[in-house]
């Protein structure tokens, strides 16, 4: 019996040591993960943080930022030149 349960500590522990220890990647809130790269990155403008998937999904939500340039339409300019002011000498 006692040799059974020497055999049985020695075989869990070879089990345990072969597995290696998985790393915990935890990204940012607003970050997906690449499993591939094992990154985490943002998602495009448009685009959300799936938090059961960690991929980027369609934010059905989002909107385009609204025009802050405040130009409008820019007015046309007439090109004008100048009068030759040279003296005929």
């Amino acid at each position: 019996m006692t040799h059974q349960r020497t055999l049985i500590a020695l075989l869990l522990t070879t089990l345990l040591a072969a597995c290696s220890p998985q790393t915990v990647i935890t990204c940012k809130p607003n970050e997906a993960f690449d499993p591939v790269l094992k990154v985490c990155y943002k998602c495009d403008p448009g685009y959300k943080v799936d938090h059961a998937t960690a991929t980027c999904v369609i934010d059905p939500n989002w909107k385009p930022p609204k025009d802050t340039t405040g130009g409008g339409d820019t007015p046309v300019v007439d090109i004008v030149t100048p009068p030759d002011t040279t003296v005929a000498g």
